[in-house]
């Protein structure tokens, strides 16, 4: 067989790590020729120089015009069976069955998210054409699939859910040279502290997590916990997190590391007290997987997305208060937290990508099948 998947978005954190998953397990799995169009051919790491992948260098934005012809040519030179699209901006006209992954259609629910009246437009319009015209849509979570049918009605064609997983790279390992090198340029990081990760777009309510750190402080204000947060954060659309902290008076207690590496977000999960994830909605919520990875608790509120993937392994708060309690709780009695830990252990081993790649091939396959 000859796969056609768009590597457009690897180098990304969110769709790229899952294009670079998926082909891993791809080329594992299976004798397929996989063909990647891509702007940058050393995101695809360690898998570049296999010999059944193909790295195609492309030039066609993503969302543009141009990218159509891209298609066209792509399938004249190739010649694949079929297109797999890791993200909703589909080909308009193929002569091939193409399925495409829909992580999340979280900028329907927060159009905040998007730039402006037209990008509101198209995600909205790009969405509903993928969700109508993929011979097949793949998305992580029943959480994700409900979504869509509020928004776009019952599918027309198969939609499936396939659970993602932590990379292999979230483990307990402890990497002491450079925990004493993070801890020398971050000196919060040597005391008890929680995490938060990601983007800090609106709908992950980072301003939920620091009114946590406040009630805490207010509960215990000799023994405060420090928020750390590893990830860019997007201020052009929200309020300035520093600026919310400080309104609260609890700046002193939040820290904001900006990006970071693998090897680095694998170490501050291994060494958090907990994952603070304040999400009021996720495609899939994958940092709870990954931090249960590393042996880190996780907590959250209690919602479709959180219950579904962190399952009864999750610590699901019921308001700020309940959560501020369930975190001291997780400071103060170590019989508690470890049996967290061994509970987040057991679950996030139940997800595995290589599940997904085998699942994805099956797919492949039934879709081959259909169009001869």
């Amino acid at each position: 067989m000859r796969i056609l998947i768009d590597g457009r978005k690897l180098g990304d954190t969110g769709i790229g790590q899952y294009t670079l998953q998926l082909l891993r397990q791809l080329l594992e799995l299976s004798d397929d020729h996989v063909y990647v169009p891509c702007f940058d051919a050393t995101a695809l790491q360690e898998l570049l120089g296999h010999p059944r992948l193909h790295a195609v260098a492309v030039t066609a934005p993503l969302f543009s015009l141009r990218e159509q012809f891209m298609w066209r040519q792509l399938q004249r030179r190739f010649q694949p069976d079929l297109i797999h699209v890791p993200h909703f901006n589909i080909p308009w006209r193929t002569q091939v069955p193409v399925l495409c992954t829909l992580h999340d259609v979280i900028p329907l629910d927060y159009p905040q998210e998007l730039s402006g009246p037209l990008a509101r437009q198209y995600y909205r319009w790009a969405n509903r054409w993928a969700y109508r015209r993929s011979a097949t849509v793949i998305v992580p979570s029943q959480a994700t699939r409900s979504a869509l049918v509020r928004h776009y009605g019952p599918p027309q064609t198969p939609v499936l859910v396939l659970p993602e997983a932590a990379a292999a790279h979230f483990d307990r390992r402890e990497r002491l040279a450079l925990w004493a090198r993070m801890q020398q340029r971050w000196p919060m990081l040597r005391q008890p502290y929680l995490l938060s990760v990601g983007l800090g777009k609106a709908h992950k309510r980072l301003d939920r997590s620091l009114q946590v750190i406040k009630i805490i402080s207010q509960r215990q204000p000799q023994q405060p916990l420090p928020l750390i947060h590893a990830g860019p954060l997007d201020s052009r659309r929200q309020p300035s997190l520093p600026g919310q902290a400080a309104a609260l008076g609890i700046e002193a207690l939040l820290t904001i590391l900006g990006a970071v590496s693998v090897e680095e977000m694998q170490q501050l999960y291994a060494h958090a007290l907990a994952l603070l994830f304040a999400s009021d909605i996720e495609g899939f919520g994958l940092p709870i997987l990954e931090a249960m990875a590393c042996g880190a608790p996780a907590l959250g509120f209690d919602n479709d997305s959180n219950r579904e993937v962190g399952g009864s392994a999750m610590l699901l708060a019921a308001d700020e208060g309940d959560a501020a309690a369930l975190l001291l709780r997780l400071r103060e009695d170590a019989a508690f937290r470890a049996d967290r830990v061994a509970r987040g252990l057991a679950h996030a081993r139940q997800f595995s990508w290589q599940d997904h790649g085998a699942q994805c091939l099956q797919i492949y396959d039934r879709l081959l099948r259909a169009s001869r």
